[in-house]
């Protein structure tokens, strides 16, 4: 019957009925999303935001952006989407107390599935074996746990790091800061770092990029993931496996995977996708390789900053000969009574924001927030790097300045708020960090003169910081030596 119509008929037909089609889609779309978006960078007609998603850690823009749009910044490419929370109270609103909506990660095709890091506690969603995972942690990771060449400063204080965390996690000891254990943290960390900036591969904008064959042009993200994938595998398997061969040998000195190996009501308590010992070697992979390179990034921070600040030091050294004297080293109990230490060391967190957008989180609902919606399978990005910078009556916030803290050592904006995470993904390690970055910098203190500082082509901020996920400065600009 159809075929008897004339061509214009059926020409007006399917027009009608895409029109149809095209209202009924909209009014569908008004009727279950009645909010707008969020404010964000006006897209194009075709790719949207695709080109204003940054690649890399980009601090001047984030804070363009803070001040064009706001708490909130959106964007959008082919279905991808990305919001950023630049205030305390909308990072505060979403990611603690909708944790339900907001502890999920992104699908990071790059880091997840092609270099393998799917598992780690890092980038699994919230769930039974999240949960699983963080409770393994918590075995070794608690608030009284403690931490069991002067050209080549920063290899030497990666290794002392490094030595911390391999003790308490493997029960290894290393003697130089090339060996393999440091070497393969130092590595996996740097690829992770870059991995998991939203944005940063198009694999995990366009996920069937995944499946391109390696020969065509532009795919060398393709042997990145094989190269990632190989190293990754080797820095989780190469120390649990050595931790096995000493328990079967019967010379296995204390550590958190022997005492967890060794622990029957851990072994009986996997979670549905990991057998045990899996769980196990990704609970210790993700305390090792986010342990060492986030305190050693602080750590080095610190002395840059002693470097450039030496009447700051003095005073901090001053305040620690009071107290703790000359016959004996800091104890985590005497940080209470050093508040100039105590603000010290929080405006070292605050100067250089280490994870200064963390790793993103995802929606797992559809959400409204101040009158905004926010579509489900949102990547969410909070701005750490944005809340150390709010307005302080201290001083110019570029400056480094520990009194800045002296009275607000308990306040909201401290950074301890936000540099080890939020919500129900805060770092399980926040409490054994902190006291060893008080242990290493009290020391420090307490032993150490001013750095003896080289000449450097600037003082300033930036060129102390790398624009990644994990923010390690760059090299000591100085020598250090054992103080009078």
């Amino acid at each position: 019957m159809l075929g008897l119509l004339p061509t214009l008929s059926l020409t007006h037909y399917a027009v009608a009925l895409a029109v149809f089609a095209l209202l009924y889609y909209a009014t569908s779309l008004v009727r279950s999303n009645p909010s707008p978006l969020p404010p964000g960078p006006k897209g194009h007609w075709l790719i949207g935001n695709l080109l204003d998603m940054p690649r890399s850690v980009d601090r001047n823009l984030l804070a363009r952006w803070k001040r064009t749009y706001g708490d909130m910044v959106y964007l959008k490419a082919f279905g991808y989407s990305i919001l950023i929370l630049n205030s305390p109270q909308a990072i505060n609103d979403l990611l603690d107390k909708r944790g339900n909506i907001y502890s999920d990660r992104p699908v990071f095709v790059m880091a997840g599935e092609l270099m393998g890091l799917g598992k780690s506690m890092g980038l699994i969603n919230y769930g039974p074996e999240y949960k699983y995972l963080r409770k393994l942690t918590q075995h070794a990771l608690n608030p009284d746990a403690p931490p069991h060449t002067p050209h080549d400063f920063s290899n030497q204080l990666r290794l002392t790091i490094g030595r911390v965390v391999l003790a308490i996690t493997y029960g290894l000891s290393v003697e130089t800061a090339d060996s393999e254990y440091i070497a393969d943290a130092e590595l996996t960390m740097t690829l992770v770092d870059k991995s998991t900036v939203p944005g940063a591969y198009l694999v995990d904008v366009f996920p069937w990029l995944r499946h391109l064959p390696r020969w065509l042009p532009f795919t060398t993200f393709l042997a990145e993931g094989v190269f990632g994938h190989r190293q990754i595998y080797n820095f989780v398997t190469r120390p649990f496996e050595h931790v096995k061969r000493e328990i079967a040998a019967g010379t296995a000195p204390p550590s958190f995977v022997a005492d967890l190996l060794a622990d029957n009501e851990a072994m009986q308590g996997g979670a549905s996708e990991y057998d045990v010992e899996d769980g196990i070697k990704w609970a210790a992979g993700t305390m090792y390789g986010g342990g060492v390179e986030t305190s050693f990034a602080t750590v080095l921070t610190f002395f840059i900053l002693m470097a450039q600040h030496p009447e700051e030091q003095a005073r901090a050294q001053a305040e620690l000969d009071g107290l703790v004297g000359h016959d004996r080293l800091a104890r985590v109990q005497d940080r209470e009574r050093l508040p100039y230490v105590r603000a010290l060391i929080t405006e070292v967190m605050r100067w250089h924001v280490v994870t200064p957008i963390g790793i993103a989180r995802r929606t797992a609902t559809d959400d409204v927030y101040m009158g905004y919606h926010i579509p489900k399978d949102t990547v969410v990005i909070p701005n750490s790097w944005g809340l150390s910078q709010l307005d302080n009556q201290q001083g110019p916030l570029h400056e480094f300045k520990p009194e800045r803290f002296l009275d607000d050592i308990d306040s909201p904006m401290n950074p301890a708020d936000y540099v080890f995470g939020y919500g129900r993904r805060i770092c399980p390690g926040k409490a054994l960090a902190e006291n060893t970055l008080f242990l290493i910098i009290a020391n420090t203190l307490l032993l150490f003169p001013s750095p003896h500082p080289r000449p450097a082509r600037s003082r300033g901020r930036q060129d102390a910081r790398r624009r990644t996920v994990l923010g390690v400065p760059r090299q000591l600009p100085g020598e250090v030596c054992v103080r009078d």
